[in-house]
Formats: structure tokens, sequence, C-alpha cells
């Protein structure tokens, strides 16, 4: 972090009341969001740091440990956390937990993967413990089960989407 962006965030944060914060609508267009409870809007850019999303519009900045209830992610980088459900369309998630929701490209680098239907992009190590796979690039990780799109039907698999097309070619 360059020292500064390190400056802008200790003066914006000495600015911000602390108390609990909600956002009901609108467009929000950068800087930092700590502790609150986002419901509907978009998010065009910044930091959500620790905060819940409900629901909403994401087209890019950093997610920071929150929980994620359901929206629609367009890009930027999810940085641990929960996501709960919603759809994802690109961008990048790092480490925290995915329960369930609707992925459409980007790129999985760890965390767990606990159910919801993927459909493109890249899975880099992590845990996948259940969940639909259709399509894209396992490059590592643990496979503990799921169902692989395979010649028109879902398929439960207990290996890995790149071991079980290795063994059974299109």
């Amino acid at each position: 972090m360059s020292t500064e962006l390190i400056k802008l965030i200790k003066e914006t944060l000495s600015k911000i009341d602390r108390k609990f914060t909600i956002w009901e609508d609108g467009t929000w267009y950068g800087g930092p969001w700590f502790d609150g409870i986002w419901h509907n809007g978009t998010w065009k850019y910044g930091h959500f740091y620790k905060g819940t999303w409900k629901n909403g519009t994401w087209e890019g900045g950093l997610f920071h440990e929150g929980t994620w209830e359901y929206g629609h992610w367009k890009c930027g980088a999810f940085l641990g956390g929960t996501w709960e459900g919603g759809y994802w369309h690109g961008g990048s998630f790092h480490g925290g937990t995915w329960k369930r929701g609707h992925w459409e490209g980007g790129s999985f680098e760890g965390g767990t993967w606990e159910g919801g239907l993927w459909k493109g992009g890249s899975f880099h190590g992590g845990t996948w413990k259940r969940g639909h796979w259709d399509g894209g690039s396992f490059e590592g990780g643990t496979w503990i089960k799921g169902e692989i799109w395979y010649k028109n039907e879902w398929v439960e698999s207990d290996v890995s989407p790149d071991i079980f097309f290795k063994n059974n070619p299109v």
C-alpha cells in the first residue's frame, strides 16, 4: 500500500462516526466502508470491510472479511469472509467460504466451496465440498464430492473435474 493511500485511509477513519451504519439505496463511488449493513444499491469501487451485504450490484473494489448474503458481483476481489448466495460474474475470490450461489467466471484462489453452481472460471486450491460443476478448470485443491455436467446430465463424482474428464473423455 502506498504512503498516500495509508494517509488517506487514516484521515477518512478519523472523520467516520464508528457507530453502526446502514446503506439503503444509491451508488457508492469509493472510499472505505466499515462494519455496517448494505441493503441495496450499486458499489462502484472502494474497500468494504467487515460489514454485511444484503443485496445490490458490486462493480469493483475490495470486499474484505464480510458477509455477502445476496446480489450481483461483476468484478473485484473478495478477500475472506462468507458468501451466502447471489450471482458472481468475474473477479477473484480469496480464502473465504462460498456456501451457495451462481458462479460464472473468475478465479477461486483458495477457501472452501460448500455448494452452488459453477459455470466456468478457474479453481486454484482450496476445498470443494459439494456443488455442481459445469465447465472451467480445476487446477489443484481438494475435491470431496460434487456433481459434474457430463453428456447432458449431472453425474455424481468423488474425483475432481480434471481427473474425471481424463477418465471420461467427451
